[in-house]
């Protein structure tokens, strides 16, 4: 899973709620991390944490034109997770058929030695017992 990590100097102020703007042209991966930087008066980061989202989920925010024609996706805050981008990693499963792209098997026994063979169950259906 790719992610583009954008870190932010400041967030923006829209309509009261606090955004980030994230370039549209950096969202050619499956996720996106924000590093807000911004401090405190008390020189505290006031999100110290990395917030993510998928880019999908990020393309469907408004997009704002800022200086130099860049296209910005304004994001609220409030939308991005604290979740660790790993949790979110999709899992391949052990095995797939290479033909039909399956992932169930069923093994049957072959010739007389007790050799099996494993086929797949998509392509292969398994024959019902006791007919």
């Amino acid at each position: 899973m790719t992610a583009n990590r954008f870190e932010i100097a400041a967030p923006k102020w829209n309509g009261g709620k606090r955004c980030v703007g994230l370039n549209a042209a950096r969202l050619n991966c499956d996720m996106v991390e924000v590093d807000i930087q911004y401090k405190d008066k008390l020189g505290v980061r006031v999100f110290p944490k990395i917030l993510n989202m998928s880019s999908t989920k990020v393309k469907t925010y408004p997009i704002q034109v800022v200086g130099g024609g860049v296209r910005l996706h304004i994001v609220p805050i409030a939308d991005l997770t604290e979740k660790s981008i790993n949790s979110q990693a999709i899992t391949k499963p052990d095995k797939v058929c290479h033909a039909c792209g399956g992932q169930e098997f069923y093994t049957r026994p072959v010739g007389q030695w007790g050799s099996e063979e494993e086929l797949c169950c998509r392509c292969h259906p398994k024959p019902e017992e006791g007919v």
